[in-house]
C-alpha cells in the first residue's frame, strides 16, 4: 500500500472528483442526441431511470471499497484469481488509454474550431494533440490530488459556461421538437454512458472518509449532478440550430464567450482525462508492480497522444465497445459476489470457478447482442453487465444445491 493509498477524502471532494470527470463533450452530447431522438419529456425521463440504476450500482461499489480498501483491480484478484484479474488489468488499461486518446481529439479539435473563429488560424490537429497531451500526462502524475485541485479549479468555470449556454438557449425562441417514440432505448444509452465509470469506482471511492461519505456523494453524482449535466446537454441541443454541440456553444457571443467556451471545453476534457489516466496507472501497478507512479503515468499519458495522432481511431469505437462488454461483464461479477458473500455470510471455495464462468456467460451474451442475436436493452455493454450478474447468482445456487447433495454436513455453513 502506498502513501497515496492512506489519503482520506470527503464527500466533497470525492464528488468534485466525479464531476470533473464527467463534465466533458461527450457526456453533452449524450444529452443532446436524448432531445434529439426522443423528444424534451422522454429524454429527462429516461435520464432520471437511468442514473437511478446506476445509483444502486453505484451505492454497492462504494461500500465495497470502504470496506476492502481496494481497487477495481484488486477486487477483481480477490474474485477472479491472478489469470481473470490480470487480464481485466490488460483490458482496462487498452480501454483507458483509447478514451484518453479519443478525449483528446475532442480537446484538440475545440481549440482548433475555437481559433479558426475568434484569430482565423487553424492549428495543425496533430500538433495539438502532442501539445496538449504532453501537459495532461505531466500534470497527471501527482495523483489523486491533481484530480482534487484540477477539479476545483475547474467547476467554477464548468457551472458558469453551461448555466449562461443553457440561459441563451432559453432565450432563442427555439421550441424543442416532440417525438413518440419511447424512452426504454434512451434508459439504455444513459446507462451504458456511464456503467463502465461505475466498475472502476473502488478506485476512488477506496479514499473515502467515511461510509456515509462514499454512499452520500455516489447518491449526489448520480442522482443530481450527472442529470443536471446530461439535462444541459439535452436543452441546449434542442433549443439551438447548431449542427454539433461545439456549433451550439461557441457559434454564438462574442470573443469573451467563445473565450470562456473553448476554455471549458479544454478543462472539461482535462479532467476527464487526468481521471482516464489516473486509473489507467493505478490499473497497471498491479500488472506491473515494481514501475513507479511517475513512469506509468507518462508511458500511457504518452501512447496515448501517439494513438490520437494514428488513423486508426477512425474504426477504434468497436473495439472500445468490444473491451467495454468485457469489463462491464466483469464489474457485474465483482458486485454481485461482494453482496452475496455478505449476505451468505461465508466464503465459498469455488468462488473464483463461478466468477469465470460468470464473467464468460456476460461476454458470450454481450457479443450476440452486438450482433443482434440476443438483445435485452438493445445496449451490449448492459446486456453483457446484465447477463454477468445473473450468472453469478444462478451458478452459485447451483454449487450450493450440488455440495448439500455430497456434503449435507456443510450445508449449514453455507
Amino acid at each position: 500500500m502506498n502513501k497515496e493509498s492512506l489519503e482520506k477524502q470527503s464527500w466533497l471532494q470525492l464528488i468534485s472528483i466525479q464531476i470533473g470527470g464527467a463534465v466533458c463533450l461527450p457526456v453533452l452530447m449524450i444529452g443532446q442526441e436524448l432531445g434529439k431522438t426522443y423528444g424534451f419529456s422522454h429524454a429527462l425521463l429516461a435520464i432520471i431511470i437511468g442514473n437511478s440504476v446506476l445509483c444502486v450500482l453505484g451505492i454497492i461499489n462504494a461500500i465495497m471499497a470502504h470496506a476492502t480498501k481496494a481497487t477495481t483491480i484488486q477486487n477483481a484478484l480477490r474474485y477472479f484469481g491472478g489469470i481473470g484479474a490480470h487480464l481485466l488489468g490488460i483490458i482496462m488499461t487498452t480501454s483507458l488509454v483509447g478514451w484518453f486518446a479519443l478525449q483528446l481529439i475532442v480537446i484538440s479539435l475545440s481549440v482548433q474550431k475555437s481559433a479558426s473563429l475568434m484569430f482565423g488560424i487553424t492549428p495543425q490537429l496533430m500538433t495539438l494533440n502532442i501539445i496538449i497531451g504532453v501537459i495532461i500526462s505531466i500534470v497527471a502524475v501527482f495523483g489523486i490530488k491533481t484530480l482534487d485541485v484540477l477539479s476545483r479549479i475547474s467547476m467554477p468555470l464548468l457551472i458558469g459556461v453551461l448555466a449562461y449556454a443553457t440561459y441563451q438557449a432559453y432565450g432563442s425562441g427555439i421550441t424543442p421538437s416532440i417525438t413518440g417514440k419511447s424512452y426504454y432505448h434512451g434508459v439504455s444509452l444513459v446507462m451504458a454512458a456511464a456503467i463502465l465509470a461505475v466498475v472502476d469506482l473502488p478506485t476512488y471511492y477506496r479514499f473515502a472518509r467515511t461510509k456515509r461519505a462514499g454512499i452520500g456523494s455516489i447518491i449526489l453524482f448520480f442522482l443530481l449532478a450527472l442529470p443536471l449535466l446530461e439535462y444541459a446537454g439535452v436543452y441546449i441541443g434542442t433549443h439551438t440550430n447548431g449542427n454539433s454541440l461545439v456549433d451550439a456553444l461557441i457559434g454564438t457571443g462574442g470573443i469573451i464567450w467563445q473565450g470562456a467556451v473553448v476554455s471549458f471545453l479544454v478543462l472539461a476534457g482535462w479532467t476527464t482525462n487526468n481521471t482516464n489516466l489516473y486509473s489507467a496507472t493505478v490499473v497497471l501497478e498491479q500488472l506491473l508492480p515494481k514501475s513507479s507512479l511517475v513512469l506509468r503515468t507518462l508511458v500511457l499519458g504518452f501512447a496515448g497522444t501517439i494513438l490520437s495522432c494514428l488513423d486508426i481511431l477512425s474504426s477504434y469505437e468497436e473495439v472500445l465497445n468490444g473491451m467495454g462488454i468485457l469489463i462491464s461483464s466483469m464489474g457485474g461479477v465483482i458486485a454481485i459476489q461482494y453482496l452475496l458473500q455478505h449476505i451468505n455470510t461465508h466464503s465459498c471455495q469455488h468462488v473464483s470457478t463461478i466468477s469465470i464462468a460468470s464473467w464468460a456467460s456476460g461476454v458470450i451474451g454481450g457479443l450476440l447482442s452486438m450482433n443482434n442475436i440476443l438483445m435485452f436493452t438493445d445496449v451490449p455493454i448492459l446486456d453483457a453487465f446484465i447477463i454477468a450478474l445473473i450468472s453469478v447468482v444462478i451458478f452459485s445456487s447451483l454449487t450450493k444445491g450440488i455440495l448439500c447433495k455430497k456434503l449435507p454436513k456443510t450445508c449449514s455453513n453455507l
